[in-house]
């Protein structure tokens, strides 16, 4: 049962790559964005195809769309904790989270991580700042002809 499994997986996979892979403006898109530390193959093609069938305004509205943008919660001279919106797909927000995680390990932006961490902000905050940060990098990316640069995400020294 799980070769089965295994083998529908890569069916499905192979599938996308060959829908993408018949649309030219698409593949050079998707190629663009695989260059992203932490962006794999199925993110690459989310966002693709995300960013192919919305046109977003800036990278803000990509991020609120996506429901990682922080909203605060106060009244008055009372200021509350800021908490995601969550108003985006879940398995998009998802998504972002994991890419986040995967390039916290990543030789490129594991010291944008650890500075994150040593500000004081807990693991899973910095997976999704980091994810955020990502999704702002490839709303550049797929506006732009440029790949990525990690250089560019690095925290500068003071």
């Amino acid at each position: 049962m799980l070769g089965a499994f295994e083998s529908l997986l890569q069916a499905l996979d192979a599938k996308v790559q060959a829908l993408i892979a018949g649309d030219v403006p698409l593949s050079q898109g998707y190629q663009r964005l695989r260059t992203i530390t932490g962006i794999g193959p199925q993110t690459a093609a989310l966002l693709a195809t995300l960013l192919s069938r919305f046109e977003f305004a800036n990278a803000d509205a990509l991020v609120a769309y996506c429901g990682l943008d922080p909203r605060a919660n106060d009244s008055g001279t009372k200021r509350g904790h800021r908490r995601l919106s969550k108003k985006g797909p879940p398995l998009l927000r998802r998504q972002i989270y994991m890419a986040g995680f995967a390039a916290s390990s990543s030789k490129a932006l594991k010291p944008l991580y650890r500075a994150l961490r040593a500000k004081g902000f807990a693991a899973t905050e910095a997976f999704i700042i980091l994810g955020r940060k990502l999704l702002r990098v490839a709303f550049a990316i797929w506006k732009g002809t440029a790949s990525f640069d990690p250089a560019r995400l690095l925290p500068t020294t003071a």
